[in-house]
């Protein structure tokens, strides 16, 4: 009986070997591989890795250098924006006064002209001509 369960042991032994063995080889076989990946692929899920957070990293700088352009886009235009106001404001402020202006010196006019048209018509109704510089014909 002794020699079975000597023989059992030393089967399991043999199994458990065995099994090391294979594990063993399939771990170099497995370290093999990824060699061969860090030399062909610039190091696997490694190099990726790094080549992915260095893209990320990128990219963040990106975003945030565009996000200081689309701040500084957007403050210049808020200014031209002002700007536009400004000069809307001041040129309607001109253009009224101008319009006031205008209508007053219009007014001037239209208020001489009828003035003069009823002189014109006082003296001619009566006889005598406008006197003036350029009119001497009346003692002026």
């Amino acid at each position: 009986m002794k020699r079975t369960s000597t023989a059992k042991n030393s089967q399991k032994y043999r199994q458990r070997q065995n099994k090391a063995a294979k594990t063993i080889a399939l771990l170099e076989q497995r370290l093999r591989e990824a060699e061969e990946l860090l030399r062909e692929g610039g190091g696997g899920a490694a190099g990726t890795i790094t080549l992915l957070e260095q893209k990320l990293r990128k990219a963040e700088g990106l975003v945030k250098d565009k996000e200081y352009e689309a701040a500084s886009a957007i403050i210049r235009l808020e200014q031209e924006l002002r700007g536009a106001k400004e000069l809307l404001s001041k040129t309607e402020e001109y253009v009224k006064r101008y319009k006031d202006e205008r209508d007053y010196w219009a007014d001037i006019a239209i208020r001489q002209t009828s003035a003069n048209i009823f002189q014109g018509r006082n003296c001619f109704m009566h006889g005598a001509q406008l006197t003036g510089p350029g009119n001497r014909t009346n003692g002026g």
